[in-house]
């Protein structure tokens, strides 16, 4: 079963005037990890709290953070600002060890503030900490073994990104790969 986090598509029911738009979900990433997510709205800085479940040990949590309506566009196009930011999070092996920051192709230009990008925390949404104990221990052995097939599929990512219309990005991101293998 795959879950898409695209459920911001519906609208919110609890009238939180920051997200017109739902405000938690799953997804499940290229590894199989069933994740959930949550948006939390705070004075100064937007959470996505994220916890995932893999087929085997612990549960890990992370929060991503940032100032995503420093975004020029974020006011006018918050919901695909977040449609895009979960689709990185869903193409992630896994999303809390992962310690690059999320970009939307909303905000990508120079011009935008690198502050509306969403960066992890080392903190976790309930006071424990356990994705910060485990990044270490599994983040060296994860980047040798998968540098050589991860890094191209992140490329053609980013090549499809940075060349294509978004209306035609499914297309093109088809073709990227094909050509790529």
């Amino acid at each position: 079963t795959k879950f898409l986090p695209l459920m911001l598509l519906d609208e919110g029911e609890n009238g939180n005037a920051s997200f017109p738009w739902a405000q938690s979900g799953q997804f499940s990433t290229r590894d199989k990890h069933l994740c959930s997510w949550q948006l939390i709205s705070g004075e100064r800085d937007t959470e996505l709290q994220i916890t995932c479940h893999p087929a085997e040990g612990e549960p890990q949590r992370c929060i991503y953070r940032g100032q995503p309506e420093l975004c020029a566009a974020y006011s006018a196009k918050g919901r695909q600002f977040w449609k895009q930011i979960l689709g990185k999070l869903r193409r992630k092996h896994h999303p809390c060890q992962d310690t690059s920051p999320l970009k939307s192709r909303l905000c990508s230009s120079k011009k935008e503030t690198p502050e509306a990008q969403l960066h992890v925390t080392q903190g976790s949404p309930k006071g424990k900490s356990h994705a910060a104990p485990t990044r270490p221990a599994l983040r060296q052995p994860t980047i040798a073994v998968v540098e050589g097939t991860v890094r191209p599929t992140e490329l053609n990512a980013d090549v499809v990104d940075a060349y294509c219309e978004e209306k035609w990005h499914s297309l093109c991101h088809f073709f990227v790969n094909f050509w790529n293998g």
